[in-house]
């Protein structure tokens, strides 16, 4: 599946859940999508935390979910 096809899925989802879509749940996805590879929630957290420092490790959790 093409990224942007992807990244309108999930901003899909999240209005259809009466989600807010916020610049860290977009960095999440974008972060996510662009990994190639499997990755765990911590280890996505560990590069997150580097580009953000504010995000919280339950908040990549719950995007993930």
């Amino acid at each position: 599946m093409k990224k942007d096809v992807a990244v309108e899925k999930f901003n899909r989802f999240v209005k259809s859940k009466n989600l807010r879509s916020t610049s860290q749940r977009s960095l999440i996805v974008d972060e996510f999508l662009n990994m190639g590879e499997h990755i765990s929630s911590e280890e996505l957290y560990d590069r997150l935390k580097k580009m953000d420092p504010t995000i919280g490790q339950a908040t990549v959790y719950r995007t993930l979910k």
